[in-house]
């Protein structure tokens, strides 16, 4: 029994480390360059590898040469047994800003391996706060918007398609 221990506290040890010394800044390079193919362009951004955290400030993001938002900072967080994306302060572009509310102040997205399925979301900003889910075995994502009625009166186009619950507006689909 006790062989088994070390051999799974090394285990742990060792996936950690890889984790911890996983190049991220040039695989979110190497990504970057995979996205310019789709057209999505993200630029202006420096990006610091501080080894479970990869952090990302300052970031222009841009689609098919149309300047689409500019983010302060986004961190991923990458450990053998939880992962976390945040983005603060997104602002969106004038082009934009007339669908959609122009600011967001964070979205968060976490994943753990207790619960393997389920990678968990929520965000915040001019929108309202949300909260859901993307539920991995069942291919369906869930998503509850509370959305203030100022809001809702003047993007309400965005609205139109979502399912208002007691909860919230609902977004859900299958992928």
């Amino acid at each position: 029994m006790k062989k088994i221990a070390v051999v799974l506290a090394w285990t742990i040890v060792v996936l950690e480390a890889i984790a911890f010394f996983l190049p991220k800044k040039e695989l979110y390079y190497l990504a970057e360059r995979y996205m310019e193919r789709l057209g999505a362009i993200v630029s202006g951004e420096e990006a610091s590898d501080y080894g479970w955290l990869l952090s990302i400030k300052d970031a222009a993001i841009s689609y098919d040469n149309t300047e689409a938002a500019k983010t302060a900072q986004v961190a991923l967080i990458t450990t053998i047994f939880y992962n976390e994306l945040s983005i603060e302060t997104i602002e969106l572009s004038d082009a934009l800003a007339s669908i959609a509310p122009p600011r967001v102040d964070f979205l968060k997205a976490r994943y753990t391996i207790f619960v393997p399925h389920k990678i968990f979301l929520s965000g915040e900003g001019e929108i309202g706060a949300a909260a859901g889910w993307i539920d991995l075995f069942a291919r369906k994502i869930r998503v509850v918007i509370n959305v203030p009625s100022e809001i809702q009166q003047k993007y309400g186009q965005i609205f139109a398609t979502l399912e208002k619950t007691s909860e919230g507006f609902v977004y859900e689909r299958d992928f």
